[in-house]
């Protein structure tokens, strides 16, 4: 009968109808997810009387709405990167890197499902594309499609072209690794996924976690010691709102 139960209330007290029964047929019915609408019709050759008839329709479910929420984290050395982030005494804050990355130093990015979900492995988590901006003139990448977070509109930080982007490189595509950029001023980024390396697949294969990593080296546009990343930003910054998961 569709969407819920339909069942005749209202029936008179049988003493006085007899025992009276109905046929029920289903005239109309909109297959909605939620609030199923529904005609039927109810028949009987009875004729003495008028008798009120009630339908009553299940309640309406109430929609479940999920949020699937994520981390983002940089970390600036292997051993922290290996961590798992469910059994660690470090908390998710200070395995986050906020300093500056320095020639030759690797990065290790990953995104991990909010340890408060409890998700664990009821969900699998896979980085498919990561880019790297950074803005110009003051411009700051971030990502908030509906625009309701920021209340500046529909922004897609690093993943759609821009004009206010200095600099826009698609690091990693698991589809279509053909299509991205693998040079800037032709240095190699080699970024890699973690499922890519024998050593990282701990970090891939834990529940709800995956992660990359790359040389920090083509990010300079002169060799020399400090100097910070093109365009002004850090890596923390221009790498924020740049994972596509």
């Amino acid at each position: 009968m569709g969407h819920g139960k339909v069942s005749p209330v209202g029936f008179p007290d049988p003493g006085a109808a007899g025992g009276i029964q109905f046929d029920l047929q289903l005239l109309w019915s909109a297959q909605t997810f939620d609030s199923p609408s529904q005609l039927w019709r109810a028949t009987s050759s009875y004729n003495g009387f008028l008798i009120p008839i009630a339908f009553q329709q299940t309640n309406r479910p109430v929609p479940v709405v999920c949020f699937l929420n994520t981390e983002f984290q940089l970390c600036n050395n292997e051993k922290v990167f290996l961590m798992d982030p469910t059994q660690s005494e470090m908390s998710l804050a200070e395995m986050d890197y906020k300093g500056a990355f320095s020639k030759g130093q690797i990065l290790y990015g990953r995104v991990l499902w909010n340890p408060e979900q409890n998700l664990n492995a009821a969900y699998k988590l896979q980085l498919e594309k990561v880019y790297l901006c950074t803005g110009k003139d003051g411009h700051v990448p971030f990502f908030d499609p509906t625009g309701t977070v920021y209340n500046e509109g529909p922004q897609y930080g690093c993943i759609q072209p821009n004009k206010h982007l200095k600099h826009r490189f698609l690091l990693l595509d698991r589809t279509q690794p053909e299509v991205t950029d693998q040079y800037f001023h032709d240095v190699p980024f080699d970024a890699l996924f973690a499922s890519d390396l024998a050593e990282f697949r701990s970090v891939s294969s834990a529940p709800g976690v995956d992660g990359f990593t790359l040389r920090v080296d083509a990010l300079y546009k002169e060799p020399v010691k400090g100097q910070r990343l093109n365009g002004g930003v850090k890596a923390q910054n221009a790498l924020q709102d740049g994972t596509e998961v």
